[in-house]
């Protein structure tokens, strides 16, 4: 996909996601609900065996971009000089911050709305379901205005709203903002990020070394959502009525790593740009 319209690919690409969250969340709720807490991860390796298979069979192999590569044994020596250029270490780091902001919220936000908001347990499926709905179009919006604004101005939208929706919604709580719509804020507003920031770094590397940056750059969001979690779950503590207790200050941080994500972004456009 040449850079120009890579906006809107990722744009219809990172609907899957959205699309998971509509149908994937609550259907595995519903299967919890009916045969126990066991039953969606049986669901979930199978569903991984079947696309698997489809993958093997339907998509094709896309080894061009190897035409050129270096001869084998020097992948560690090839490893070392990816990692060592400035804007691919800039860009680990607007991954980092980004996966902080989200998942220092995300692993809490179920007991959160429940606990602390009184959102009724049956109807956690319908904030799915809305938040899905509705970040499925905003993927399909703001893919082709990356493509017109850039990933900078395009994630000041989402980064804005999501300090809007963390210090509102969860550092200091404004009871008259309905529990939906802080749930469904939160999500658009970290989709946004999300297709903003992957955009931009898939413009980084060059096409003999998309595959290793993608593996490192998975790594980083797996560790970083990780360690978000761990922070959270170290700095909450649960009340005897099973309301969350420092959830502002978990937001606090969230709002933190959420602008400094923003000059990342900025300094890594100006830096491809510039390549």
């Amino acid at each position: 996909i040449p850079p120009e319209r890579r906006g809107k690919a990722m744009g219809v690409v990172m609907g899957a996601y959205s699309f998971a969250a509509v149908l994937g969340v609550p259907a595995g709720l519903e299967l919890a609900r009916r045969g126990g807490f066991h039953v969606p991860f049986f669901a979930v390796a199978g569903l991984g065996v079947l696309v698997a298979g489809l993958a093997i069979v339907l998509l094709p192999s896309m080894r061009g971009h190897l035409g050129g590569a270096a001869a084998p044994g020097s992948a560690l020596r090839e490893l070392r000089a990816l990692v060592s250029r400035p804007l691919v270490v800039l860009s680990y780091l607007a991954t980092a911050s980004v996966m902080m902001a989200s998942f220092l919220i995300i692993p809490n936000i179920s007991a959160y709305v429940q606990h602390n908001l009184g959102y009724p347990r049956d109807r956690l499926g319908l904030l799915y379901l809305a938040g899905g709905a509705l970040s499925f179009v905003v993927m399909r919006t703001a893919g082709p205005l990356l493509d017109r604004l850039g990933a900078f101005r395009t994630s000041l939208a989402g980064a804005a709203l999501l300090v809007g929706v963390l210090y509102a919604g969860f550092h200091a709580y404004v009871p008259a903002l309905p529990v939906i719509g802080v749930f469904v804020g939160f999500m658009t507003s970290t989709t946004i990020c999300n297709i903003s920031y992957s955009t931009l770094a898939s413009k980084v590397p060059l096409p003999a070394e998309r595959a290793r940056f993608a593996s490192i750059q998975s790594a980083v969001q797996h560790l970083s959502s990780a360690l978000a979690a761990f922070l959270s779950a170290r700095m909450l503590r649960e009340l005897p009525d099973g309301q969350l207790d420092g959830m502002d200050g978990v937001a606090a941080l969230a709002i933190a790593f959420t602008l400094a994500f923003c000059p990342l972004l900025l300094w890594i456009e100006r830096r491809v740009a510039l390549d």
